[in-house]
Order: structure tokens, then C-alpha cells, then sequence
């Protein structure tokens, strides 16, 4: 697997995609032995949406990966069957909450009006090309911090 991923460096995303939708049931990528990598995926989104959602106590976390993510804390990320379910609704009632949606726009409209906008002015002013990929994925990150 190694080789192939090598050979497609200069398109690994693309490549990962393609390789995910070829493959109808869950994949495993095996790195090199010495290095002990093994990464499941799955595109399935039944599985998908089976896995961290219903049944939690099938799928305990394992220890290394709570002491990888400790610095999280107990939080959704690091916690096992009914307390993952409790955060899992805790964060899904703050995110539909009316109010949060209507500060979420406000400060989304206002990052456009302050941000986006007028550097988007200026580049026409100037004639200069900017990288609109670049450009939104900045925006989504400040956004969301």
C-alpha cells in the first residue's frame, strides 16, 4: 500500500478518496511492519453512522488512544458507552439551540462584512488573483475559533 500512496503523493487526498469509494466495506490501511500503522476507514455511511452513535457499548475506547488524547480530558473524545452518548447530546442541544444558531450568522455575517469583503475589494481594486481556496478555508477557521 505503501508504494501506491508514495506514487500518488501529488494527490493523496484524491487518491485516499478513490481508493475509499472502490472499496464498499470497511478498509484498513497497513503501513510498513516496522512502523505498526493501521488505519481503518469506512465510507459506508451506515457504518458510518452505526459506529460512534448507536451502539456505544460495543465500541469501547482503547487505552492508547486515551492516553493519546488525555490532554482532552473526559470530554466527548476520551469517553466510553453511556457518558459519550450524555456528551454527544449535551453538544447536539448547544448546537440547535435558537440562540446559538442566530449568534453563529451574526458573527459569520460579520466576519464577511469586516473580513472577506473588502480583501476581496482591494484584490479587484488592485487586479491581483488571490487563492479563493486558501482564502475559505481561512474563513472557515476563523469562523470557528
Amino acid at each position: 500500500m505503501l508504494p501506491a500512496l508514495l506514487k500518488n503523493h501529488y494527490r493523496v487526498h484524491d487518491f485516499l478518496v478513490e481508493l475509499l469509494e472502490n472499496s464498499e466495506l470497511p478498509f484498513v490501511f497497513k503501513g510498513p511492519r516496522f512502523t505498526n500503522v493501521y488505519l481503518p476507514s469506512m465510507v459506508d455511511p451506515a457504518n458510518v453512522h452505526h459506529n460512534p452513535s448507536k451502539n456505544f457499548s460495543h465500541y469501547p475506547e482503547r487505552s492508547k488512544f486515551r492516553a493519546i488524547f488525555d490532554v482532552l480530558g473526559d470530554g466527548i473524545f476520551n469517553t466510553d458507552s453511556n457518558l459519550c452518548q450524555y456528551h454527544r447530546k449535551m453538544v447536539q442541544s448547544f448546537l440547535t439551540h435558537p440562540q446559538f444558531l442566530q449568534f453563529l450568522i451574526k458573527k459569520t455575517w460579520a466576519k464577511v462584512e469586516t473580513g472577506m469583503i473588502p480583501l476581496l475589494d482591494h484584490a479587484s481594486e488592485l487586479g491581483v488573483k488571490i487563492n479563493l481556496q486558501d482564502l475559505f478555508q481561512r474563513f472557515t477557521f476563523d469562523t470557528n475559533m
